[in-house]
């Protein structure tokens, strides 16, 4: 989901279908007000065993905006080391990042790669956006009573293009 300093979408409405190929297995969306100052646009292709989610932002705002991607997954992320304690995640943040619990961060260039275990398959997960980025990992509420782990990335830029390319990895 695209973040503008931690907001979604708002108000809620109808995107507008861009592109629709089942050939080629690609699809691409628009939400021209996805906010009062900014713009968002997704495109979802699989290529061979791989899916690519690249998520454009673009803000129209004069002054400063964060822009971000949360991302929710249901397996078990493995993090590297690089990753650290962020106890004061939530300050200064929208209500909904008070919930994250044991948030871990760290600072990324170019891009940041894990592994999430579903069990019977390991999905390589790659986060890419050009530039420095910081990344949040944390344990998140999914459907009561149940959690879930998520990842938030943020960047200070009047535009962003998060690409996330999950690929099958063969299990040890």
């Amino acid at each position: 989901m695209p973040l503008i300093n931690g907001e979604g979408e708002l108000p809620p409405q109808a995107g507008k279908l861009l592109e629709f190929s089942a050939d080629l297995a690609r699809m691409s969306a628009a939400q021209p007000d996805y906010r009062k100052d900014a713009d968002a646009r997704r495109t979802l292709v699989v290529e061979g065993d791989k899916l690519i989610d690249t998520v454009f932002i673009e803000s129209s705002s004069k002054t400063p905006q964060k822009l971000g991607l949360a991302l929710h997954v249901q397996g078990e992320v493995r993090l590297p080391d690089t990753l650290k304690p962020t106890p004061d995640f939530a300050t200064g943040r929208p209500v909904p990042f008070a919930s994250w619990r044991t948030v871990r961060g760290a600072i990324f260039h170019d891009r940041a790669e894990f592994d999430v275990d579903y069990g019977k398959v390991i999905m390589h997960v790659t986060i890419a956006t050009p530039g420095e980025f910081q990344l949040w990992h944390g344990d998140t509420p999914d459907i009561p009573p149940l959690r879930r782990e998520s990842f938030y990335v943020e960047c200070d830029a009047p535009s962003a293009t998060f690409t996330t390319t999950f690929a099958p990895v063969a299990k040890p």
